[in-house]
């Protein structure tokens, strides 16, 4: 399969972040529990540590780049890559090829979000804003 990580400071943050154990599990509870985007939390993070407080509007603009590339493909991947994992007869074969198409439309929004945080003009900047963007965006995932 072609190898198509991305190259971008958010990609580095985002794999450096999720290979922590503590860390990962977190996020993946997140995720199935209450139904929040691991990449968004991860993108809410990374823009925080560098001062930017997204708006409603920001992390809608977010959302929208990836919305459909989740909705479609993402989740309904992930789906059948936990339902294989669960079938011994397929899940030596197949898993490992699920996986590894999941990660790669995983990237794809990863650079989505990076392509679409370069448009955010946040003119408050301060020393850190990641619990501002986690709050901002949990309640925005709430409301809809």
């Amino acid at each position: 399969m072609h190898d198509n990580t991305p190259d971008n400071a958010f990609w580095q943050f985002a794999d450096r972040v999720y290979r922590r154990p503590a860390v990962a599990e977190a996020l993946l509870q997140l995720q199935d529990q209450h139904d929040l985007n691991i990449n968004m939390l991860l993108v809410m993070w990374w823009l925080g540590r560098q001062g930017i407080a997204l708006g409603d509007t920001d992390i809608a603009g977010l959302h929208r780049a990836i919305s459909r590339l989740d909705e479609d493909i993402i989740r309904p991947l992930r789906q059948i890559r936990r339902t294989v994992k669960q079938q011994a007869d397929l899940a030596g074969i197949y898993y490992p090829l699920l996986k590894q198409l999941e990660l790669a439309f995983e990237q794809e929004a990863i650079t989505r979000l990076y392509r679409q945080s370069l448009t955010i003009n946040s003119s408050r900047r301060e020393t850190s804003c990641i619990r501002h963007n986690l709050n901002a965006y949990v309640l925005t995932a709430a409301a809809s």
